[in-house]
């Protein structure tokens, strides 16, 4: 009886071990859910960006105006016949 109840006793740590430590167990497990969480986060800025890109795109493609600006704010781009003045203020 004596063993048979050494062997139960055992039995459950081992198994409470498995449960609580193992590969698969619950801490494990809990690390998953923070990855898994942290990925979700990540992924729904992601769709955000791309969202705000695919907008972009669109005003792009359809109004000769945003060409125009991007190349006028972004590379210096002016018109023949205008001239560029460049103000630089007191630092």
């Amino acid at each position: 009886m004596k063993l048979l109840l050494t062997t139960f006793f055992v039995v459950f740590v081992v198994m409470q071990y498995m449960y609580w430590f193992g590969e698969t167990g619950f801490f494990a497990t809990q690390l998953l859910v923070q990855d898994v969480k942290a990925q979700a986060e990540f992924n729904q800025q992601l769709y955000e960006r791309n969202e705000m890109l695919r907008v972009e795109i669109e005003r792009i493609k359809h109004d000769d105006s945003v060409i125009e600006s991007i190349a006028r704010h972004d590379l210096g781009m002016i018109k023949p016949n205008e001239t560029f003045y460049l103000y630089v203020g007191d630092s």
